[in-house]
């Protein structure tokens, strides 16, 4: 490969002594730029020493026509770094000749540039030539062997947007991600049978990964003081690898189905399916929004088909998780909030997603097969399960589906269409379940609906409805029969739905007016009366700097007496307090009531101590129906290493205290480097010598005393910006540059390495014996030979290394040695 090779070490430090001396006069002269240009430095200019000395180390060629390894931006994104010939034009210039394979490559829609030498098998011209547009130009830096493209966002391919080809991918390092969660919870009841009530969490999402495969484990240890031994469960263990040739994700241990079509369904077996993440225009999958209320530092528990998958500790008010992610599709989440007072508040969010559309030509499968792994049950059949999804046209995408084990089968027939008022789905299922009573067979038959009314600012997530036949059943229910007809004595209360509908609908309302979200789930069943129902309604609105929020819950279940109904409403404030830049607040209020009766009142203050957010407070105090106060204090503080945090709170007849932590770290050939962050998708930046050195895109994380620091939250098959801050860092390192690109493989390791220089400095002024300036340019080589600096005007040595004693200046037809032991004078001579 042809290409420019740039000087060593110290290219950069000599440049930029030169500049200095220069900086009041002109420095070069250029010859013709369209033949070869040349640039030299002109020493006609230089004054001091009469001696000449060869300043052509200095001088820049400009490349010459060859092949050579580019980097390639389009719009200021970068598309990888491409083998291209450059080549010199008739007007002389150099440039790149485009091929239509080249621009779709970087991410340009052809056949809107120019559609009909689109069509021309073969061509290839300038980028002026595709269009002759102001706006259509390329850019070719030489110094940096750079390329960029700029063009309208009307020749932007959007399928490519954010989008590097696969061989671009990264894989990462070897080595092992341990992300983890730990809290402790306690109450305290002082009444007449005064009892403690203490439980503690361990969540553990670990990965080891290596050239691209990885082991994956996600569990966590639950200890309850009442059941009075702690046991380990595992969610999740299975090894996974990505296919990028079929856009596919092999994994294989401990999983689960992914319940877009069938219920959600724990394996011991092997998964292969399509992996949206790697398609261009790849859909994200669906995470649900848990909001709630807290009356008093509450334990917040979320369970998904009765395992735990996450826990926390809330302070008082309103609170929302947007980092609940549930293991597939098709099994609503259960969410408990435990206050302080031993009370428990139980709702259930739904979690379920539409069929997507694919586009035109595109398809979408998954394959599951292995034995159930549910602990619940001890008949485990051998479970099998496959779908495929396939995009007809713009109108239609046509899916199957069939899952099923020995006694039981259910076949899948469903389309979705794209219609004019929004995303809607229509499918059936046909099962058929072997008792003991003879077979039994239905039907189940399911709507879907997602649209976002851009006129009315109306966002319809999620809406669904779902009717099944009295002899349908699903593929859980199927389960636990079978198991209940071959295990005597086991006797499960299964309640088969016939009716079931969710929604969630976002309006933001005009400018000045707020927003509301509504949020409903209505279910009836065959074998049970009555229907269970929950509404979830909030409205948000600002008042100048004020933020406030009215909400509002009301559940139906069905009991003996008939409907027993629960509602609840909250009242919520904000306001924001500034105490200088570094420390700012904020002052809420919140005020609860239950079945239209006063439940609790709170107000308090929390923010944070520094400008980085590291170190958070919080204090409030709360009124209960009755009279009862309570005081709160919550703290928290994000170390290097971990996240932390605290919370205390005594009230009449009870008191409560909490303790958190959670963090990642990574064991690599390095050693090992902690995060106070989590992800599964992770950089390990790599700069030595930089201790102290911020990483803004993860506040609270610096590089450790070893060089490295960790950047979580990465996008897989993206590309990812990795930025290193130099402010914290000893003020003589210098970087050779601040910010590198990297598109990683999912739940990888990548490792981003930053060069570092220490550059300790010092400048002295020396002469020659006759007391003469030296000449300026003349190069300063150590003992070894090495050079460590250059001479500026006036006899000014710069040197890049204070702890060289002896060294010696050169130039053409001259040199003179200087020593600098056991001397302090501010001009030394030459010997």
């Amino acid at each position: 490969m042809k290409q420019r090779v740039l000087s060593g070490v110290s290219r950069r430090k000599r440049t930029a002594t030169i500049l200095l001396s220069l900086c009041c006069f002109p420095a070069f002269s250029s010859a013709e730029e369209s033949q070869n240009p040349v640039y030299q430095f002109n020493d006609g200019f230089i004054m001091g020493s009469k001696d000449k000395v060869d300043l052509s180390r200095f001088s820049t060629n400009a490349i010459t026509e060859g092949r050579y390894s580019v980097d390639v931006y389009t719009n200021n994104e970068w598309k990888g770094r491409q083998e291209l010939n450059i080549t010199r034009a008739e007007d002389g210039k150099l440039g790149v000749c485009y091929t239509r394979a080249m621009l779709v490559r970087f991410g340009i829609a052809v056949e809107k540039l120019n559609p009909e030498l689109s069509q021309r098998e073969g061509y290839c011209g300038r980028l002026q030539q595709w269009r002759d547009d102001p706006n259509v130009t390329d850019h070719f830096i030489q110094s940096s062997l750079r390329l960029d493209i700029s063009v309208p966002q009307l020749y932007e391919d959007q399928l490519y947007k954010s989008y590097v080809s696969p061989e671009y991918w990264n894989k990462g390092i070897t080595a092992l991600n341990l992300g983890w969660m730990a809290n402790v919870y306690n109450s305290h009841l002082s009444s007449v049978d005064s009892r403690d009530d203490s439980s503690a969490w361990l969540g553990i999402n670990a990965g080891l990964s290596w050239d691209g495969w990885l082991l994956k484990h996600i569990g966590n240890l639950d200890w309850q003081q009442q059941k009075g031994s702690a046991s380990w469960n595992s969610n999740q263990t299975y090894l996974q690898r990505p296919i990028p040739q079929i856009n596919s994700i092999v994994s294989s241990g401990q999983i689960f189905t992914s319940g877009e079509f069938f219920d959600t369904t724990g394996l011991r077996g092997i998964n292969l399916a399509t992996d949206d993440n790697m398609f261009p225009d790849g859909m994200r999958a669906y995470a649900p929004e848990i909001r709630g209320v807290a009356q008093s530092n509450a334990l917040v528990t979320v369970r998904q088909s009765n395992n735990i998958i996450y826990q926390t500790t809330v302070s008082p008010g309103p609170f929302i998780l947007t980092d609940v992610y549930p293991s597939g599709y098709g099994s609503d989440l259960e969410v408990s909030v435990k206050e302080a007072d031993g009370s428990v508040q139980v709702f259930s969010v739904p979690y379920a997603s539409v069929a997507q559309l694919l586009r035109p030509g595109m398809t979408r499968y998954a394959l599951s097969a292995g034995k159930v792994d549910n602990e619940n049950l001890r008949n485990k059949p051998m479970l099998y399960q496959g779908s495929y999804q396939y995009g007809v046209n713009n109108l239609f995408t046509g899916y199957v589906g069939v899952t099923g084990f020995d006694q039981y089968q259910a076949f899948l027939l469903g389309t979705g269409l794209n219609t004019g008022i929004g995303a809607l789905s229509l499918d059936v299922i046909q099962s058929r379940l072997k008792m003991d009573q003879g077979e039994k067979s239905g039907q189940s038959y399911r709507a879907t609906f997602n649209r976002m009314f851009a006129e009315t600012q109306t966002s319809i997530v999620l809406a669904a409805y779902r009717y099944s036949t009295k002899d349908y059943y699903n593929l859980n229910d199927a389960l636990y029969v079978v198991d209940q007809q071959k295990n005597a004595g086991r006797n499960y209360s299964l309640w088969r739905e016939k009716n079931g509908f969710s929604f969630t609908v976002n309006q933001n309302l005009p400018e000045g007016w707020g927003g509301f979200y509504l949020n409903g789930q209505i279910s009836d069943y065959w074998n049970r009366s009555g229907s269970e129902k929950q509404y979830q309604l909030s409205y948000n609105n600002m008042l100048g700097r004020l933020s406030w929020s009215l909400g509002g819950q009301r559940i139906y279940t069905p009991d003996s007496s008939g409907h027993r109904r629960d509602d609840r409403i909250s009242l919520n404030f904000s306001y924001p307090l500034y105490f200088g830049e570094s420390r700012t607040a904020s002052l809420t209020s919140s005020t609860a009531f239950n079945n239209s009766r006063f439940s609790s009142t709170q107000m308090g203050v929390s923010g944070s101590l520094d400008d980085e957010n590291n170190l958070g407070y919080g204090v409030s105090t709360s009124t209960y129906r009755g009279g009862q106060h309570d005081v709160a204090l919550n703290g928290s503080y994000r170390t290097p290493y971990s996240a932390l945090s605290a919370s205390y709170s005594q009230g009449e007849g009870y008191r409560q205290s909490g303790l958190g932590a959670s963090g990642t770290l990574i064991a690599h050939r390095g050693g090992v480097t902690f995060s106070p962050e989590t992800g599964s998708t992770l950089a390990l930046v790599e700069a030595k010598n930089a201790e102290g050195a911020r990483l803004p895109g993860s506040p609270g994380s610096r590089v450790d005393s070893n060089g490295y620091a960790i950047l979580p939250y990465l996008r897989p098959y993206r590309i990812n910006a990795v930025e290193i801050d130099p402010k914290g860092m000893a003020q003589d390192v210098t970087f050779d540059k601040t910010v590198s690109q990297v598109v990683p493989y999912e739940g990888s390791v990548v490792k981003v390495a930053f060069g570092t220089t220490v550059e300790r400095n010092r400048m002295i002024v020396a002469r020659q014996r006759n007391h003469a300036p030296l000449p300026f340019g003349a190069s300063i080589v150590d003992p070894a030979g090495k050079e460590i600096g250059v001479v500026g005007q006036g006899s000014m040595l710069f040197i890049n290394d204070d702890k060289v004693k002896q060294f010696a200046v050169r130039w053409s037809g001259g040199q003179c040695d200087i020593s600098l032991e056991q001397n302090n004078a501010k001009e030394v001579l030459c010997r």
